[in-house]
């Protein structure tokens, strides 16, 4: 079981606490509809669950305010906790990205909102 709400780099003060750890994060986008919904940063280790996901459906939380999402590759499956908004995010089934500053233009400024077409990050104004 994967909880967003502690691992996720996004959440205060989740990346603070895991750079004391030495830890390290790779930023995943949750691209919707060819636009940013939003991203995750993620331990490395766990961040193939969401690159090699095939399905996410909905299932019971047992916490209040704890949204439960269950990720499947076609072979393993995986539980995720998170917030609202990821939740509601995963279950429309977005295309998952992971920001490599090596391959995708304007990586390191990219935000939700922005164009992700043909591969890249597009700045909002400059697409053809």
């Amino acid at each position: 079981m994967i909880n967003l709400n502690e691992e996720d780099w996004f959440i205060y003060p989740n990346k603070e606490i895991n750079m004391a750890k030495g830890k390290s994060a790779e930023q995943i986008a949750l691209v919707v509809d060819g636009e940013i919904a939003s991203f995750i940063g993620i331990d490395p280790n766990l961040s193939n669950v969401f690159l090699n996901a095939t399905s996410f459906i909905e299932c019971e939380s047992l916490e209040s305010g704890v949204f439960c999402i269950t990720v499947s590759d076609g072979t393993n499956t995986e539980t995720i906790l998170c917030n609202e908004m990821i939740y509601a995010i995963l279950l429309s089934s977005p295309t998952i990205v992971k920001v490599d500053i090596s391959i995708h233009t304007y990586a390191d400024r990219a935000e939700p909102g922005w164009l992700y077409v043909d591969g890249q990050f597009i700045v909002p104004g400059e697409y053809d």
